[in-house]
């Protein structure tokens, strides 16, 4: 049963019921949670209270930590009191009160959430009035600055503490003597003080308490700007979740915190490429869809580091992974080029801006350490049949009874064998034809226990020192940090080095000088094999026989050198990690150095310069002896990179009112960008000497070289408008002249123009339920820029010698296209800020966007002499929505619950291709991951059942399925909801903090289950029974009769593995996981000295568990989550991945 969306009679999208109720009433019983949370008055407050003889003012604490209501009082009047002693549990407010003031000169009232106390009035008797104190009422109104009425705000008399409350109009009445003082007082807002005279009425403005109420975001070019201002939706997330469960690759971090931001970790071990795609992928081509990075206003290089060599990938990073966690101050996601124009032909993608730690003035030098421990087991592990050996047709007629040496009998193992349909696993003793002079084995599977031992228990410890302080001029932080890591498979690991440095100055009244430079050193030790090649640990392990046991794989070399196992192919998985070498080292420097000049108050100036240059040298070796093909003579690859990018900024700014209630600013700024590639590879094979494995030992050495040179200058301009405080607009505008684009199309011009209306500060509005209310309008354009060097065609140089030793210089087999543009994003985007009983907030945002001009290369035919054509065609509509649900459910000094839940929905569609093509392949691997126009992006295309008119699967005559003629569309690796729900809960110096992410919907082409069912491994192949499929037979007259053929469990699934009978292999990808909790306790001071300011200690865990994974992985024990590449289409690939780690550890951090 599914559950549909229908708009004029059209179907707009449909989910499996079970799903759609499950987010209904998820997000119901949030909401339900919320509101009767606000629906809660004081009379529903409640205290629990132990106290022996205290005085009054303890028992007052007690109450505000338990209930968050406020005291007032004069001190002189609790010395009069005597002291109390109450022992009540779960009993009102009130009740509670009532004890405490039994037998006192006190008592006390109510007023909102303040608690007055006041003398109690004395028993007289025959005694007249002294007619020198007069009382009289005083009538008043308390509005807000545009004439807004305030209600439910506190009106006490400071001398006898009398007071009431404002009722919904801002009006109150109360009796007063001149020379009174009122104080009134209300959350958000500056109290007031006002002493009474002869006046009878009383008019009060209350003034915002800015800190509290105007949040500060980080923008475009890094211009700050309050978040009721922005016409678009940005979200901020604070860096210090980030570094308390922390991740190797930071961004790994941001999953199921933003609303529309797709986050996958790379299947490469610790500080692998991470993908992230923002709205959706706009992009054909699938490396070209993830967002601009930007650290401190310098946009920073992201170029994955997965290398192909020799048919094996290995993951080296990314860029952002360099970055440490306990640097970061927040992370400001700008969704699209709504938010993002002013970054031109970078934005399309969005932006993530990264805001790292200042130091602040204050007395002496803050310092500030953090060590953090965590340990990592795959949360997940294979699971395979135990039943059934190798060989066919559920017999043992492919093992070859032989005699032993000492007489016994054993069965051999044929070098061709990798088929487990044959005979039971029954314990007959077993040896292998390819270990001749090895000990016979049981024939029984060894346990899920057993396979875990193949990897180690990851370690990562990071420790971190910051040293900050200044003055009220200068300010500076230091911090240095070093994390390691050892990994899960034998001998892989990563060692990071981080050294940052922050300064910022006032130099004179005018002149501002800021100042960072961030250095990082990082060395990865044998990276793991990935994309389920035989130099990938875990995918020779899967293939491997459930009744081999690690202790005979152990063993991994023959005395003559060769590889020890079973068979050629797969490789022993022992061999893998102990002979094979992945090593890479980075050094990377991040930094930049800013002016700012103050020309006039209302007019300044900045230049500045930023750079981000690394330098990266990687090796590989395999030794030879080894059955991999283009290996078996030895391989050594070393390369050497240089990457570099510099942008120099200039930025005028001036601001300031306009008119009566206008204010405004306008800037106007340019940005030279200038990026540099080169890299030098040797890539040897045929070694010389035994075990000598460098470069220069090697026979056949092939050179490369490769060079990349781009130049972009920009100008841009923003301004902002504001009416009032409440009606905001802005209008930005950047061109490019990139180096890359066609000799007619340099130049790009990209707009933007957005709008706030904050309908809640309209002078006169009041509600009483809907304290904050705004919408949002914007419209922009971005760019996705095109790679240098495909304008013109090009000579490449070969890199093996011809006749007579000559190198051949030949010509590119790809047709350049010499007016090449960029990719362009259009995008509208329209929501709203609403803010219930200040309590429950809701964020939507709908938006728009179609990138046209894609950049795509065509197959050409033979004839031509090339191979690809590139050219500019097609387009793609993202449209969708993003919603955010967050409230604080509970809040009181002593016990505070805040929750966020935000879910998303895109919906992708190729609008149009070219001429006759209407589908492009992205990649192909099983299945094809291609892009169909009138498609979603990313069908999933491959090889399917024959049916009948009616949708039965035809079997043949021997009860096997039959294969249709052509390929079909058997999925789309989009996911249909994106969901994220974090709960923060606070109690007394402890908080208890838990994420939950979910991705619903959305297919991937499964390797694992292909070869389960191919090789007989999977536990859904056990069953011994007959089966019969679920289809019909077609008769000679073309009609369709029940198949009753029955046939075993080998033709019922290796028929369709050896096949490869993709529509059985693309699964659900749904799932959802515990992603993250943290316990972290703030200890009191009573622990530490005076020297110590501070001291938090936490228990983390992050990818604890899966709450959901569709039935096929959850059998299988793997998940859809983790990609062998950074890219659009390789997630829609599993590809026998390494199981997502789970880690357990602990923080602490000090702070002197």
């Amino acid at each position: 049963m599914f559950l549909c969306y229908h708009r004029n009679g059209v179907t707009k999208t449909c989910l499996p019921a079970r799903q759609a109720l499950l987010i209904m009433k998820f997000t119901a019983l949030f909401l339900l949670v919320v509101c009767l949370e606000v629906s809660a008055g004081a009379n529903a407050q409640k205290v629990t209270l132990r106290e022996k003889n205290v005085p009054l003012e303890k028992v007052f604490r007690s109450i505000k930590k338990q209930t968050g209501y406020s005291f007032f009082f004069d001190e002189s009047w609790l010395r009069q009191a005597g002291n109390v002693t109450i022992e009540v549990r779960d009993v009102p407010l009130e009740r509670a009160l009532d004890i405490c003031f039994l037998r006192q000169p006190l008592t006390y009232s109510i007023v909102g959430t303040t608690v007055v106390i006041k003398k109690r009035a004395p028993r007289v008797e025959n005694i007249e009035a002294d007619s020198s104190i007069v009382f009289r009422a005083i009538k008043g109104v308390v509005t807000d600055e545009k004439g807004v009425a305030l209600g439910n705000v506190s009106v006490v008399v400071k001398s006898t503490g009398s007071g009431t409350a404002t009722n919904s109009k801002g009006g109150f009445t109360i009796d007063v003597q001149p020379g009174d003082v009122l104080i009134f007082t209300i959350v958000g807002y500056k109290a007031v003080s006002v002493t009474v005279g002869a006046e009878t009425t009383l008019s009060i403005k209350m003034e915002m308490d800015i800190a509290e109420v105007n949040e500060v975001v980080v923008t475009a070019i890094g211009v700050e700007r309050q978040k009721k201002s922005l016409g678009y939706a940005t979200t901020v997330v604070s860096g210090a979740p980030l570094a308390e469960v922390r991740e190797t690759n930071i961004i790994n971090s941001l999953a199921g915190r933003v609303a529309g931001v797709y986050v996958n970790q790379g299947a490469g071990g610790a500080g692998s490429a991470a993908y992230v795609v923002i709205r959706g992928a706009k992009s054909f081509n699938t490396a070209k869809n993830q967002p601009l990075y930007v650290v401190d206003g310098i946009p920073i290089l992201n170029e994955s580091n997965v290398r192909e060599q020799g048919g094996t990938q290995f993951d080296f990073g990314d860029g952002i992974s360099n970055i440490n966690p306990d640097d970061v101050e927040s992370i400001t996601v700008l969704k699209g080029p709504n938010a993002s124009s002013l970054y031109g032909s970078r934005g399309a993608n969005g932006v993530i801006l990264v805001t790292t730690k200042k130091g602040k003035s204050g007395k002496g030098v803050n310092v500030s350490f953090n060590s953090n421990a965590t340990f990592e087991k795959p949360n997940t592990i294979p699971k395979f049949q135990r039943t059934w050996g190798g060989g066919y047709d559920d017999d043992y007629g492919s093992l070859e009874e032989v005699t032993l040496a000492d007489g016994t009998n054993a069965w051999s193992w044929p070098n061709w064998l990798i088929d487990n349909w044959g005979g039971k696993l029954d314990g007959r003793p077993i040896v292998f034809q390819d270990i001749p002079d090895a000990a016979p084995i049981p024939y029984t599977a060894i346990s899920d226990k057993e396979l875990m031992k193949f990897f180690n228990t990851g370690q990562t410890f990071t420790n971190s020192l910051t040293l900050s302080g200044g003055n009220s001029a200068t300010t500076y932080r230091v911090s240095a940090s070093n994390m390691d890591n050892k990994g899960i498979t034998p001998r892989s690991g990563l060692n990071r080095k981080t050294f940052d440095v922050r300064l910022n100055s006032e130099l004179s009244s005018k002149l501002s000088l800021a100042v960072k430079a961030n250095y990082i050193n990082q060395k990865g030790k044998n990276r793991p094999g990935i994309g389920g090649s035989f130099l990938d640990a875990t995918t020779n392990l899967q293939l491997t026989p459930v009744f081999i046991p690690l202790s005979f794989m152990a063993n991994y070399l023959n005395p003559n050198g060769t590889v020890r196992n079973f068979r050629s192919l797969p490789v022993n998985p022992y061999w893998v990690v102990n002979k094979v070498d992945a090593n890479d080292t980075r050094n990377r420097l991040i930094g930049f150095v800013s002016l700012e000049y103050k020309l006039l108050n209302w007019l300044k100036i900045m230049g500045r310069t930023g750079i981000d240059y690394y330098t990266d040298n990687r090796n590989i070796t395999v030794p030879d002896k080894n059955p991999v093909g283009g290996y078996q003579t030895g391989y050594v690859s070393n390369e050497s990179a240089t990457t570099s990018e510099n942008n120099n900024d200039f930025l005028v700014s001036a601001y300031g009112r306009v008119a009566n209630k206008i204010n405004g600013s306008f800037s106007v700024g340019g940005n030279n960008r200038v990026f540099r590639y080169e890299s030098v590879q040797q890539v040897g094979t045929n070694r010389d000497l035994e075990n000598l494995w460098i470069i220069e030992n090697m026979r056949s050495v092939q050179n490369y070289k490769f060079v990349n040179r781009k130049t972009v200058n920009s100008l841009y301009f923003a301004g902002q408008l504001s009416y009032d405080n409440y009606l905001f607009l802005d209008i930005n505008g950047r061109n490019d002249w990139s180096s890359s684009l066609g000799i007619n199309n340099y130049s790009f011009f990209y707009p933007s123009v957005s709008s706030s209306f904050v309908f809640s500060d309209l002078p006169g509005y009041t509600s009483d339920w809907l304290s904050y209310g705004k919408l949002r309008l914007s419209y922009g354009m971005a760019g996705n820029d095109a790679d240098p060097y495909q304008t013109a065609a090009g000579y490449f140089l070969g890199a093996t010698p011809y006749i007579g030793g000559q190198r051949m210089l030949s010509i590119s087999s790809n047709v350049p296209l010499a007016d090449l543009k960029n990719e362009l994003t259009s995008s509208f985007e329209a929501g709203t800020e609403l803010k219930l009983w200040d309590k429950l907030n809701i964020d939507f945002t709908y938006y728009d966007a179609t990138t046209k001009n894609q950049i795509m290369r065509v197959v050409l035919p033979v004839s031509t002499g090339f191979s690809t054509q590139l050219i500019n065609a097609g387009a793609i509509r993202n449209r969708g929505f993003e919603a955010v649900i967050s409230g604080s459910i509970v809040r009181s000094p002593a016990f505070q619950w805040n929750a966020s839940l935000n879910f998303s929905r895109n919906f992708s569609k190729v609008v149009e291709l070219t001429g006759n093509i209407k589908e492009f392949t992205l990649f192909n691997a099983g299945a094809a991951i291609v892009v169909q126009e009138g498609q979603p992006y990313g069908n999933i295309v491959g090889s399917a059942y024959e049916r009948s008119p009616e949708g039965r699967i035809v079997v043949d005559a021997e009860g096997t399925h039959r294969i249709a003629d052509s390929v079909k569309v058997l999925g789309n690796i989009q996911p249909k909801i994106l969901g994220g729900f974090t709960n923060t809960f606070s109690y007394k110096g402890f908080e208890l903090r838990v994420l939950i992410d979910a991705r619903i919907g959305g297919k991937v082409y499964s390797r694992t289950k292909q070869d389960q069912w191919q090789k007989g491994t999977g536990v859904g192949t056990e069953d011994p029974g007959d089966f019969i499929i679920d289809g019909v037979v077609e008769q000679p007259d073309h009609s369709y009769a029940e198949n009753t053929k029955v046939i075993t469990r080998m033709a019922m699934f290796a028929n369709r593995g050896w096949s490869n009978l993709a529509e059985e292999f693309v699964l659900d990808a749904s799932t959802a996981a515990l992603r993250e909790v943290s316990l972290s306790w703030g200890m009191k001071k009573a622990f530490w000295n005076d020297r110590i300011k501070g001291v938090t200690l936490s228990l983390v865990g992050r990818n604890l568990a899966y709450i959901y994974r569709s039935k096929e992985f959850k059998a299988m024990g793997i998940s859809a989550e983790s990609s062998f590449a950074p890219t659009a289409a390789a997630q829609g690939i599993e590809s026998r991945n390494m199981p997502v780690l789970r880690s357990i550890g602990v923080n602490l951090n000090v702070n002197f």
